[in-house]
């Protein structure tokens, strides 16, 4: 039995979509208050339709490039806010009685910047910028054509571009497997109900979960 073209595509295609309502539906959010949660989700899945419209997509022509520059802009933004409250958690996770005073000044620091960062992101977020985002991405929606072979292949080849062979942890190590897990990730969420997909994803979000706590300490130490 062999699954119907159409319906690898029409699922593919299901997936997509959702990615697209969700990325709206955060827009509404950041537009009233730029929230721990909502500025979380804006990135994960701006980042998400970046790598379908980038990887999937062989020709995103004008307004494909245009959405893409918009993301990349404000997801940048949202991520100086989403990087100050992993911090902030932290922090307030660090047990360090004898260096209380220290821990109290850093956070009243990373709070202060948080919101002057908020600030900028609310402004970023205007009815314009918004209107136009919302605009570019229905067209891209009505434009895109996914299969989930499609999307199996390149995840899969995506991930070929880790290096296999033992090596140092060395930081750039440990970004390269954060960044091309990331990728491959979302690349294989999209290859629907695929069993080795499903496996794949499962390892990649242990893999990006402890990559993830080590870049935020990182991050936080610096």
């Amino acid at each position: 039995f062999r699954t119907p073209a159409r319906f690898h595509m029409a699922t593919g295609q299901k997936s997509t979509r959702l990615l697209f309502e969700k990325l709206n539906r955060q827009l509404t959010k950041l537009a009233a208050k730029p929230t721990p949660n909502s500025v979380h989700r804006f990135r994960t899945n701006g980042r998400r339709l970046e790598i379908v419209l980038t990887e999937l997509s062989s020709n995103p022509g004008r307004n494909g490039k245009k959405l893409l520059k918009l993301l990349a802009r404000l997801r940048k933004k949202a991520g100086r806010v989403r990087d100050l409250d992993v911090q902030v958690a932290l922090l307030r996770s660090l047990k360090m009685p004898e260096g209380a005073r220290h821990k109290s000044q850093l956070m009243q620091m990373l709070m202060d910047e948080r919101g002057k960062r908020e600030k900028k992101v609310a402004q970023a977020f205007d009815r314009r910028t918004v209107r136009e985002l919302r605009k570019r991405l229905k067209r891209a929606a009505s434009e895109l054509d996914i299969r989930e072979s499609a999307a199996w292949d390149q995840a899969r080849s995506t991930l070929a571009k880790l290096d296999r062979q033992p090596v140092p942890m060395t930081e750039k190590v440990l970004h390269q497997y954060r960044i091309l897990g990331k990728r491959g990730r979302y690349l294989a969420e999209l290859a629907g109900k695929n069993p080795e997909a499903q496996r794949l994803v499962d390892q990649l979000k242990i893999m990006q979960d402890a990559l993830g706590e080590w870049h935020d300490w990182l991050k936080l130490t610096q």
